[in-house]
């Protein structure tokens, strides 16, 4: 007699092999970088977009202040970060104004510091308006964060009080971008201009300054000792076109009121005289009272 037949349960599961451990591993590992890389590509693009949006709406802010005055250009800051203004600035006026601190002083208001900062704030979204209000450009543009770009403000030397606690620190806080000095003839002499007296409309007025243009060892932070530049770039200065967004180049507020790209290439060739214009005037050096620009 046969024995009754069996059912024999067949399976082709071996289970994981230490081969197939190691894809697993390795192609997790593959995808978690190509989300990283992504999350960060979207994070620069969202920071260049602010920041373009912020360049549109000072360029606005500029021409309304001229159509106001007589085509005048504001006063660029050029001064220094202390003493008397000869007239209120584009980002900020000293001495600071008796009405906004409750006594004059010298000093380019710090919006981490009290007077201005009384509810002690620390980010960008909560800091008071106080800092920047007397600064010409803050009629037209009534938000703070419309002069700070997101990448820069991650920059050690901005910071909040104790400035030495986490590097040099800055003495001027308030903006991300600076006005060339063109525009009040680098003091000499010290009058500011009017829109129809530059050679271009396409001259630069204000761009975005990436205070480690020396290097990532070397912070130039003399960038931001006041709200003015000149256009000088390495090796003869530390002041040009910052490309803190990539692309090897940045945007420029034109004296024209447009926003253009410019390439850190096409910025430093214009940063050597002479240039195309008049006497050799470039778009970079075109302060009307110098023969060369400069």
């Amino acid at each position: 007699m046969k024995p009754p037949l069996t059912h024999r349960r067949c399976s082709t599961s071996q289970g994981f092999t230490q081969t197939d451990l190691i894809t697993c591993i390795a192609v997790t590992v593959v995808l978690a970088a190509l989300g990283a890389s992504a999350l960060s590509s979207s994070k620069d693009n969202v920071s260049r977009m602010v920041c373009g949006r912020n360049m549109r709406q000072l360029a606005l802010a500029g021409g309304m202040y001229a159509c106001d005055n007589q085509d005048y250009l504001p006063f660029c800051n050029f001064d220094g970060g202390d003493g008397v203004d000869p007239a209120p600035g584009w980002l900020y006026t000293l001495p600071v104004p008796k009405t906004l601190i409750g006594g004059g002083q010298d000093v380019i208001p710090d919006p981490f510091l009290t007077p201005w900062n009384t509810n002690h704030a620390t980010s960008v979204g909560d800091l008071p308006d106080s800092a920047w209000q007397s600064g010409v450009y803050f009629h037209y543009v009534s938000s703070h964060e419309a002069y700070l770009c997101p990448t820069d403000i991650q920059s050690r030397d901005w910071v909040a009080e104790p400035r030495s606690a986490a590097g040099p620190g800055r003495n001027n806080k308030l903006c991300s971008y600076t006005m060339n000095g063109a525009s009040f003839n680098y003091g000499s002499p010290p009058t500011t201009c009017k829109v129809s007296d530059v050679w271009n409309p396409d001259c630069y007025l204000l761009w975005e300054v990436d205070e480690n243009v020396e290097g990532p060892g070397a912070p130039g932070t003399f960038s931001f000792n006041d709200g003015a530049s000149i256009p000088s770039v390495p090796p003869n200065g530390d002041e040009g076109l910052g490309s803190l967004h990539g692309n090897n180049g940045g945007e420029v507020v034109t004296v024209g009121g447009n926003v253009n790209f410019v390439t850190l290439s096409a910025f430093n060739a214009q940063s050597q005289n002479p240039g195309s214009g008049p006497g050799g005037k470039s778009l970079a050096w075109w302060a009307p009272s110098a023969s060369n620009g400069q």
